[in-house]
């Protein structure tokens, strides 16, 4: 029952339809917690699903805090819809516009191993955190406008990489 979920997920997911991939991440949940098995790499593609979910409604913040708890065991389990690069990209992404300094520390530089794990595998990515929380703001920027072309062919972020630009530029000028 779970795979044909999941091959609902990615389905919905290529059809850009986020409430069926909602539904069906709600539908594996309870699932799981009838069965009361929980694999890790089921329960981190869940949350990265999660993750698209949020990004896709605008929720920023809380996609942020969902890819920032995927954890490692995600893999290669679910590349059709969601690659580790693209969970270190979007979750930091994120969190440079919504997170205040202290949380951009407190759970995405110092966070979890796993995110950490993710961010490595993006190095310019990880670099635009690091100059962020070193105050470099024009070379963080700069990295960001070199890569806004890449970042809007990305097929879950094009809708949105200008507003998170502007939304982390404006917090580097505050």
């Amino acid at each position: 029952m779970c795979c044909r979920c999941f091959r609902v997920i990615q389905t919905a997911a290529d059809q850009d339809n986020f409430v069926q991939v909602n539904n069906h991440i709600n539908k594996v949940e309870n699932i799981l917690v009838q069965s009361q098995v929980l694999e890790p790499s089921v329960s981190a593609r869940l949350t990265a699903a999660a993750g698209l979910v949020l990004l896709r409604s605008k929720s920023y913040k809380q996609a942020a805090n969902k890819f920032l708890q995927v954890s490692t065991e995600l893999g290669d389990s679910f590349t059709a819809v969601c690659v580790a690069e693209d969970v270190a990209t979007y979750g930091a992404l994120c969190a440079l516009a919504e997170f205040d300094r202290e949380e951009l520390r407190q759970y995405v530089i110092e966070g979890g191993v796993s995110f950490r794990n993710f961010l490595e595998l993006v190095p310019k990515i990880r670099g635009v955190v690091n100059d962020i929380y070193e105050c470099k703001y024009g070379s963080a920027l700069a990295v960001l406008e070199n890569m806004k072309g890449e970042l809007q062919l990305d097929l879950h972020l094009k809708d949105h990489i200008l507003d998170l630009i502007k939304m982390i530029r404006s917090r580097c000028i505050v």
